[in-house]
């Protein structure tokens, strides 16, 4: 009886702190929020309690491991946190939720096998990095940011010739995001949309590209800004 006491201890401690956790997602509105991060945690609890209770009972031969059922929680939730990861054409979200997912899971065994010293702490640790470190990892994506421009080009010859326009582009680090080529008097006009970092320097990339032998004319505007810098 004391040690089926134990066991619901366990559980109910399993769900409080599942819910620290979830009720901070659930505030920034993620797909994994309040319920489901409690469910995870006491799930994974009641599992490891399980496999501790089926390993201190077993008759017979052999050696029995504590930690199959656990290792599988461990793989298997992975793919709890796939669902939560959405991917378009622009950015992944999800990511953290899913991170999250694995380690409320993880606290979950923890409490399962008795370590409450460290299930309170990875608890406490990870409501503290989603909560309070979100602006810091805020000012690391500022400097990732891509920005994006439209290149008009005026190109003549080959297009063998041309390619070393998007050979260019490669230096640069720009990235093709759509390509338009209409015919002109002296060749070929090509609107290229690309992004860039912060750190791009227009007026350097287009003394680069005019010395391309293919190209008559060239210009970079910012996408739907007035300001440009053309040539």
């Amino acid at each position: 009886m004391e040690e089926q006491l134990i066991m619901v201890f366990r559980i109910l401690l399993a769900t409080a702190l599942g819910g620290v956790v979830g009720y901070e997602r659930e505030m920034h509105n993620r797909w994994a929020g309040f319920r489901t991060h409690i469910l995870v945690c006491v799930g994974s609890c009641l599992i490891m309690l399980t496999s501790i209770y089926l390993a201190s009972s077993y008759v017979g031969g052999g050696s029995p491991d504590p930690g199959r059922l656990a290792a599988q929680v461990v793989s298997g939730i992975g793919f709890l946190g796939a669902g939560t990861i959405l991917h378009s054409s622009s950015h992944v979200r999800g990511l953290t939720t899913a991170a999250n997912l694995w380690m409320i899971a993880g606290v979950g065994l923890a409490v399962g096998c008795g370590l409450y010293l460290p299930a309170i702490m990875t608890t406490l640790l990870g409501f503290v990095v989603l909560e309070y470190l979100a602006p810091i990892e805020t000012k690391f994506r500022a400097k990732r940011i891509r920005i994006p421009w439209v290149v008009r080009i005026v190109a003549h010859g080959s297009e063998a010739s041309q390619g070393d326009i998007f050979a260019l582009l490669d230096d640069f680090e720009l990235i093709v995001q759509n390509l338009k080529v209409e015919k002109h008097p002296l060749g070929s006009e090509l609107m290229i949309e690309v992004t860039s970092h912060n750190l791009f320097d227009q007026n350097f990339f287009l003394i680069k590209v005019r010395q391309i032998s293919c190209v008559s004319e060239a210009g970079i505007t910012k996408w739907k800004e007035e300001e440009n810098v053309d040539g």
